[in-house]
């Protein structure tokens, strides 16, 4: 850059304005908060306008996840009526039978002992197709004969449960088919 185009460019970059004197009657302070007063009440009208803004999606994506939790919640009754079973294989090789996406790893921790049930944070699921074991939440459904491992906090894998590759299902299940129905117009607002 020239020196006289620098020049110019220092000269048009004007320091900002000082604050406002204070009102007859107020002293520094309280000029002050008068004017984080100010300002706040400012970002309030702005968020309350940016949140209008966003209203139309915010109801699009409640009416969605609304018609998909009706139709989960349909599929869950038509399993519990078909009452399809399946065979679940504990890590002694004990068989258990299990209901195909009605019975939850809790629900068989329960069967096996309330301690256990009490003590399990994750599950693990390992079916033959699969490179290595995965992890399940207790609460998700069983879908299909499996070989099943209960972890609790003690337990390393236990530990684990915290971690990011153990909860990005989560967000997964929540975030991105939701987006994937909507289309990319909301992401970033109430985006995982």
């Amino acid at each position: 850059m020239a020196a006289g185009q620098q020049a110019a460019s220092m000269s048009s970059s004007a320091p900002p304005p000082p604050p406002p004197a204070p009102a007859s009657g107020m002293n520094a302070q309280q000029a002050a908060k008068a004017a984080r007063e100010a300002a706040a009440a400012e970002a309030s009208r702005d968020f309350s306008a940016a949140i209008a803004r966003s209203a139309p999606y915010h109801a699009k994506r409640v009416q969605l996840f609304e018609a998909l939790q009706q139709a989960q919640q349909q599929q869950l009754e038509a399993a519990r009526a078909a009452a399809t079973p399946i065979t679940i294989t504990m890590p002694d090789g004990a068989q258990r039978t299990a209901i195909k996406f009605v019975t939850t790893p809790f629900d068989l921790a329960k069967d096996i002992s309330a301690n256990l049930a009490k003590k399990t944070v994750v599950a693990e699921v390992d079916l033959d197709e699969w490179e290595e074991p995965r992890p399940w939440d207790l609460m998700r459904p069983l879908e299909f004969d499996c070989k099943l491992r209960l972890f609790g906090f003690d337990d390393p894998k236990g530990k684990d449960v915290s971690a990011p590759g153990a909860l990005a299902p989560c967000c997964l299940f929540t975030g991105a088919p939701v987006q994937l129905i909507l289309g990319t117009a909301g992401a970033g607002a109430g985006a995982c």
